[in-house]
């Protein structure tokens, strides 16, 4: 059977996204899969994969805002900011409720953020994280990233663990965020728990573990579990078009279409079925991606 569409996966812990898609291509019978937004090898949660036509689709669902759940661990530093690290410095913290909810706020909104070494981040074409690995000096520059909420969820003064949850936007670092508030409370600290609970429109409810997609399969009830191609462009305004426009934008040809308003970027459906993602100026829609051919 072919497939087409996106798999709301739960990912596990211990497991890196990479293999977490491998199994899912495996269990498909497909090669032509990606996945959207990476997950620590730590850490669990909503990892999107987009499954044959939809890995088309893959660049415009990336500015999408995630929700997650960590625990920080003060008191220790590891060399990749997270417990699969080593420990590189360890002391004896002190820090109190009351500390950390006076200094949270400060997190949110539109902040600068470092990315951490061990990370995907390309530096000269090469991943910071082999930098890292192979003991190679560098620097990563600053950025902006939107955190929309913050709140701590708990916190227990005597193994100095707390507990958080954020609504954050693209390109946030969790672990980064730990480091910073630790550093605002003249402390260190490491992630020790990440779990992504929403991902856009997928969340927990909508999201399942590998065995539970591989029961539904052999029960021939995956289907089920397959999002069409579109379901992550809801932000992106729809127009029907015919069979014959339909033909012409397949071949990279305008179609004409009266609009009041020109449109950077829009889906092109015939039969309620995605066919291109196009844009829309001066009366003429032009084609951006084809997506069924």
């Amino acid at each position: 059977m072919k497939f087409d569409g996106w798999v709301s996966l739960n990912k596990e812990p211990g497991k890196t996204s990479r293999k977490a898609l491998n199994e899912v291509c495996k269990l498909l019978g497909t090669k032509k899969a990606g996945y959207a937004g990476t997950l620590d090898p730590f850490a669990s949660g909503v990892l999107p994969i987009a499954v044959g036509r939809a890995t088309k689709v893959l660049e415009y669902f990336m500015k999408i805002d995630k929700e997650y759940s960590f625990t920080a661990q003060f008191g220790i530093r590891t060399d990749t900011d997270d417990i699969t690290g080593q420990v590189i410095e360890e002391v004896k913290t002190e820090i109190t409720k009351e500390q950390i909810e006076d200094i949270i706020n400060e997190y949110i909104g539109l902040i600068d953020q470092t990315p951490p070494k061990y990370s995907a981040i390309k530096i000269d074409g090469k991943r910071a994280y082999d930098l890292a690995r192979n003991n190679q000096e560098f620097e990563i520059k600053p950025r902006k990233i939107q955190i929309y909420d913050l709140k701590l969820i708990s916190f227990d003064y005597e193994t100095q663990q707390a507990r958080f949850w954020t609504h954050c936007g693209k390109g946030t670092y969790i672990r980064s965020l730990v480091m910073q508030i630790a550093t605002r409370l003249g402390a260190i600290a490491t992630t020790t728990q990440l779990h992504r609970g929403r991902f856009g429109k997928f969340n927990e409810k909508n999201t399942f573990l590998l065995d539970k997609l591989e029961f539904l399969l052999h029960n021939a009830r995956l289907e089920g579990c397959i999002f069409p191609v579109d379901y992550v462009l809801d932000d992106i305004p729809a127009v029907q078009i015919s069979e014959l426009e339909a033909s012409k934008l397949k071949s990279g040809q305008a179609i004409e279409r009266f609009s009041m308003n020109d449109m950077p970027q829009i889906r092109l459906l015939h039969d309620n079925k995605i066919i291109a993602i196009g844009n829309l100026y001066s009366n003429l829609i032009k084609p951006l991606k084809i997506i069924e051919i």
